[in-house]
């Protein structure tokens, strides 16, 4: 009888610890059973080093397997009332942003055309726009899922490649350029190509090459196909020309002949310079270009330190000169309010740092991004992936849904495959949680 008592009473000691972790609750901080703003305290001493007793499971308020200011803001809006869930995601919730990344990058491959572009509309007989910019994240969204669409986003980098215009093409006489174009499809075939305009043109050269330096390092990290980043090696410089070629004290201006700085393009700059420093070191195995890269990227922070930040934001853009591309107003949307969630969505500013707290909640107090409200006819869907980003988890859960129960069913207008991309990327981030 003794031996029995023993065991059962070892039993029960070997199973204590799994029955407390299961009566965890998120949020209750200091382990009394309630949710309060005492937890919300000892959170914040937990949070600047203090030497508490927190409970670092029930602290990871959004179940992310981290502890950080994320938890902090979820605890916060908890206790204000707001209508926030505490913890990991249910199962349901995964369920629904996967099914967001696989219709998305389904719609995103289903438009490829037969020479490879990714147009920003779909069809199979009629006129669509190709641009290079709105396609690389098309490309960054569909290398979540390197499985499925691996080969679409080389055929993609294939015609980026094919189509780099040479100095004696490009306007301005830059090496490594790619202009927009106007595709003719008949039965989901191309029988024309056009410059979209009488004269070549392209939106941009600096953000152009950024992004499509993106879609090349992941696409070398997702598939491990690094041959074919090797046997475009001469081409990768090309574009890195185009990208270094309105470089000016640290940042560039959007083209040649528009010699504005603008905080948008910079940040994309940035996060080109970032990814040809990680194709340098691990595919072209370059170490001093791939230092060289980081430096720059690191000189274009200092210089937005420097040049663009102007108390409590960004300057949406400057002249050469210094002077202001425009006075800066929360109420206008572009270039101004919606620019200041770039740094945070290019990695310029960390997600945890005090200042991209500061706009992000500044840009959320403007508008009701996350009901599809802001007065701009275009969708932005940038601000979901930033809220991603930022851990704010509800507003991000409030956008997927709106986009899920009015957009995706039509896919109209104002829809591109941009914005599609970043929907789908950052219901990628949110199947990611906890993982």
């Amino acid at each position: 009888m003794k031996r029995w008592i023993a065991l059962i009473l070892a039993l029960i000691l070997c199973m204590a610890p799994y029955v407390q972790a299961a009566s965890r609750v998120p949020g209750d901080v200091d382990g009394d059973g309630t949710v309060n703003v005492r937890d919300l305290g000892l959170l914040q001493q937990h949070l600047n080093g203090w030497d508490t007793e927190a409970d670092t499971a029930s602290a990871d308020v959004n179940g992310d397997g981290t502890v950080n200011v994320r938890d902090y803001g979820l605890l916060q809006q908890y206790l204000n009332g707001w209508d926030v869930t505490l913890g990991p995601i249910t199962d349901a919730q995964r369920a629904f942003y996967q099914s967001l990344v696989d219709s998305e990058n389904a719609w995103l491959a289903s438009t490829q055309l037969s020479n490879g572009a990714l147009p920003m509309t779909p069809t199979t007989n009629g006129t669509v726009r190709m641009n290079p910019y709105f396609a690389d994240f098309a490309a960054l969204s569909l290398l979540n899922q390197p499985e499925l669409y691996a080969d679409v986003v080389k055929e993609y980098m294939e015609w980026h490649f094919d189509h780099l215009n040479t100095a004696a093409e490009d306007p301005s006489g830059l090496d490594g350029t790619i202009f927009d174009y106007t595709y003719t499809v008949k039965n989901g075939v191309v029988t024309k190509e056009e410059w979209i305009t009488l004269t070549p043109t392209y939106d941009s050269t600096d953000s152009y090459a950024a992004t499509f330096l993106m879609v090349v390092e992941k696409y070398a990290r997702q598939t491990g196909d690094t041959t074919y980043v090797l046997s475009h090696a001469e081409d990768i410089h090309r574009v890195l020309n185009a990208l270094f070629a309105t470089m000016d004290n640290g940042l560039t201006y959007g083209k040649p002949t528009s010699k504005v700085k603008l905080l948008m393009d910079n940040c994309e700059v940035y996060g080109g310079l970032r990814a040809a420093a990680s194709l340098y070191r691990d595919v072209l195995r370059d170490e001093e270009k791939g230092d060289r890269m980081d430096a720059a990227a690191d000189e274009l922070v200092a210089a937005m330190e420097k040049d663009l930040w102007i108390g409590k934001y960004y300057a949406p853009g400057i002249y050469l000169d210094g002077s202001l591309y425009t006075p800066f107003s929360w109420a206008k949307y572009y270039p101004c309010a919606a620019s200041q969630t770039f740094p945070i969505l290019h990695g310029v500013l960390d997600p945890d740092s005090d200042r991209a707290k500061m706009l992000y909640d500044e840009y959320c107090a403007h508008y009701d991004w996350e009901h599809h409200r802001h007065p701009d006819t275009f969708m932005w869907s940038s601000n979901v992936y930033t809220a991603a980003r930022m851990g704010d988890y509800q507003r991000v859960h409030t956008f997927l849904s709106v986009y899920n129960e009015r957009v995706s069913a039509s896919r109209g207008y104002p829809l591109y495959n941009a914005d599609a991309a970043k929907v789908s990327m950052a219901a990628y981030l949110m199947t990611q949680m906890g993982e």
